[in-house]
């Protein structure tokens, strides 16, 4: 990485720093090329605010927010794919272990990880309980069955936590075992990552680690190791649409990993290339390459020079990830931007320029 580049990037986050957009940042970038994976993290930032200073560091732990889709449920979903214990176009009435109503019956496992079930966007299930009773899995599936369809199923595209939501319930059916323990052996242990990650609900990281969010409506306690997602706070653990916690470079390795399988190159031994690249021809020309953001509108967060082949993930908390499978790269961010509220338009603003200044470092021919 250029020294210029470096510094652009530098000047970028310490202007949002100090103007309190997030107390903490971390931003990582990997380039494939013939001889393999190379990477570089280009900055780390500090945090300093809301009852901790500890810095940031390797082995920070960030709230990835809805990152947890893509990198935990999907990757999980596709390993059991390639098992056989299920398929794609697999009905809902059989992935579940529940009764399922009779206009949900069709829905499909695709359906479902594109978005396009039918479902509502959200629900504030949370508030169906208190801080002193968790919200059990199987409650929560219950309530989801029950919502009433928004349109027919893969008639449009609502993204949707409801979606993903049962589908980490789909993933424990399936598996046999909670959705945890499944990823972190069939995904995590296979690239030798244990330590770059955390689980909600798990025992297993110290509070040093955490990078602070804040606190929420749900809950106004200790923030380390408390997810930000009140519906996944309430259940006292991971679900499919949040809950997980990662260092940059978990985060940048599971993006080489689809990267990789994105170019045809083994990416992971636990999925199939071909069910990656299946995905992404299957977003029917919406803004998702089913189970993946694309680059859309005029101003996209990820910035102006990532090419049209690329794929990643917003997450709520401030964090995203785009592989760029043309000019294969990957570039994670990772920030608390939610410690301070919902300033989305300081935040938006900075997205864009950050992703231009670094990927205005690959200009060159791809070896």
């Amino acid at each position: 990485m250029k020294a210029s580049v470096r510094d652009n990037v530098d000047k970028i986050i310490s202007t949002y720093l100090n103007n309190r957009a997030f107390t903490a940042c971390a931003v990582g970038v990997s380039r494939f090329n013939r001889a393999g994976i190379s990477g570089t993290d280009i900055y780390r930032g500090t945090t300093g605010r809301h009852y901790t200073d500890v810095k940031v560091d390797k082995n920070s732990l960030f709230d990835v927010a809805s990152l947890t889709k893509p990198l935990v449920t999907l990757l999980s979903l596709l390993s059991l794919i390639r098992q056989g214990k299920t398929g794609f176009h697999e009905k809902l009435d059989s992935l579940l272990p529940c009764k399922v109503p009779n206009d949900k019956k069709n829905i499909t496992l695709l359906q479902l990880i594109g978005h396009r079930s039918g479902l509502p966007a959200h629900r504030q299930y949370y508030k169906k309980t208190s801080q002193n009773v968790r919200l059990d899995t199987n409650r929560i599936c219950s309530w989801i069955l029950d919502e009433p369809l928004q349109n027919a199923p893969g008639e449009r595209y609502i993204y949707s936590d409801l979606d993903y939501i049962l589908l980490g319930r789909v993933v424990e059916y399936k598996s046999g075992e909670d959705m945890a323990a499944y990823w972190r052996r069939e995904i995590v242990n296979p690239l030798a990552l244990g330590g770059e990650f955390h689980i909600y609900g798990e025992d297993t990281a110290t509070k040093g680690k955490y990078v602070s969010t804040g606190c929420t409506s749900f809950d106004e306690g200790d923030v380390y190791g408390q997810v930000h997602d009140e519906n996944c706070r309430a259940a006292g653990r991971i679900l499919g649409h949040a809950g997980l916690f990662s260092t940059l470079h978990g985060v940048v390795s599971l993006c080489n990993c689809i990267l990789q399988s994105c170019l045809e190159c083994s990416g992971h031994p636990a999925y199939e290339d071909k069910d990656i690249r299946f995905l992404l021809e299957s977003g029917g020309g919406s803004q998702w390459a089913c189970g993946f953001d694309v680059r859309t509108g005029r101003e996209p967060s990820s910035g102006t020079l990532f090419s049209e082949r690329t794929i990643g993930h917003l997450g709520f908390t401030g964090t995203s990830m785009w592989i760029d499978i043309h000019q294969r790269i990957s570039v994670v961010l990772l920030t608390n931007r939610v410690i301070y509220g919902m300033k989305a338009n300081i935040f938006q603003k900075m997205r864009p320029l950050l992703h231009d200044a670094v990927m205005g470092a690959f200009s060159s021919k791809i070896t």
